[in-house]
């Protein structure tokens, strides 16, 4: 990319909303993976990211979960392997994902999350409150509010370079890339031998369904 190129990324006006604005800043920081599940007023977030993937502005992993608690696992896993990750939620969905986020914090691991603020009440209900986000307030995250769409670019962005780029130089207490890459040979193995076996297909050779069992 040249000089030019990168003025005229700067030399544009939009008029975005908060949710937006933020997606424009998961999209300057280069994300590698982002897990989505729907839940307003966070949808507003996934739905900008997929259309920024889908008109090429955004090269990205777009992995969409079957819900909250799956869906903050994946980013935090993406992260532990040193992917720049992203997920977000609201309310009582951002609840149901708590097991995910508490693992993350202890495990040190620098990740971004987005937290529309909305009220622990029923479904179809959108009280606004903090308790969301405050219900990690002890857990080791790093918090803070935007009061503009402006504020939240800047501050999303810059969130990623400085906050979470020094936190890959923590000493993680449990997570490491080791355990990781034993997963990643592990499921190399296993696939080898299913290809082996849908290759072969023999229902009466025991020994190829054991050699299936033993890579697993």
């Amino acid at each position: 990319m040249t000089v030019a190129d990168q003025v005229r990324i700067w030399d544009r006006e939009e008029l975005l909303t908060g949710c937006q604005a933020v997606s424009h800043a998961v999209k300057l920081a280069d994300v590698d993976v982002i897990a989505a599940y729907p839940i307003r007023p966070y949808t507003e977030v996934m739905d900008m990211l997929s259309k920024l993937i889908a008109d090429g502005r955004l090269d990205a992993e777009y992995i969409i979960a079957d819900s909250e608690h799956s869906q903050f696992e994946i980013v935090k896993h993406a992260s532990s392997v040193g992917a720049r990750a992203f997920a977000g939620s609201s309310g009582t969905g951002w609840m149901y994902g708590f097991e995910a986020l508490v693992v993350t914090a202890t495990d040190r691991l620098p990740p971004l999350f987005l937290v529309g603020n909305r009220a622990l009440d029923d479904p179809g209900a959108f009280g606004v409150e903090h308790n969301d986000a405050m219900s990690l307030r002890d857990m080791g995250w790093l918090m803070c509010w935007a009061s503009t769409a402006q504020e939240a670019l800047r501050e999303f962005a810059a969130s990623y370079t400085s906050v979470a780029g020094r936190a890959r130089t923590l000493t993680r207490t449990t997570t490491t890339n080791e355990p990781a890459d034993l997963v990643a040979v592990a499921a190399d193995l296993e696939e080898t031998s299913l290809r082996h076996l849908r290759d072969r297909w023999q229902p009466g050779n025991v020994a190829l369904f054991e050699a299936v069992e033993q890579a697993s």
